[in-house]
């Protein structure tokens, strides 16, 4: 996240830090040069950690293949390149109002949603996106235009990608556009 650009919140947190200076510069001790850098460096690794604390997505890297992982109910593990950076969250808050449009259109009661935000940004590759679900439940993908489509998925039984090992079952699909899926059933 750090290689090239920054993200939008270290950009904000950077701007911040030096706002405050300008502000209160009698409050604020001007370092030297070489505690300018350990500063900077210090911020940037606040910056980082304020980041995934915020959204609450670890990211690891195994070899050229990325996990994100959406707290043991999400993941989405992708082939990316060293310097290639991506913004990427995920919103699990339940739409009423989506919901009541789901049962008119399937029939069926929604249980969860993952809403995907990339932010002008793509991923530049297909990868694998794991959702936690019920053998008995289907997965649904809400388009921009508001329809519903069933995903096509793979069922997967003890699916253990999980920070902690443990096996949790799903649907894997493979995309290359993260969007806004709905489990029901």
């Amino acid at each position: 996240m750090l290689l090239g650009k920054f993200s939008l919140p270290v950009r904000l947190l950077f701007w911040g830090a030096g706002y405050i200076m300008k502000i209160f510069p009698g409050s604020v001790e001007l370092p030297s040069k070489k505690k300018k850098k350990a500063m900077r460096k210090w911020i940037a690794a606040a910056a980082l950690a304020l980041c995934m604390a915020a959204t609450g997505v670890s990211v690891s890297a195994s070899g050229a293949s990325a996990v994100f992982d959406f707290g043991d109910n999400a993941f989405f593990t992708v082939r990316m390149q060293e310097n290639e950076s991506v913004y990427l969250s995920l919103d699990t808050e339940y739409d009423r109002q989506l919901a009541q449009t789901v049962w008119e259109e399937t029939g069926l009661e929604a249980d969860r949603f993952y809403q995907f935000d990339t932010g002008e940004e793509g991923f530049l590759r297909t990868g694998e996106l794991f959702l936690q679900a019920d053998e008995d439940q289907q997965v649904y993908e809400i388009a921009e235009d508001g329809s519903i489509d069933e995903v096509e998925a793979q069922y997967a039984h003890g699916y253990t990608i999980g920070k902690d090992g443990e096996k949790i079952s799903g649907y894997v699909i493979r995309t290359r556009d993260l969007g806004r899926y709905v489990v029901v059933g």
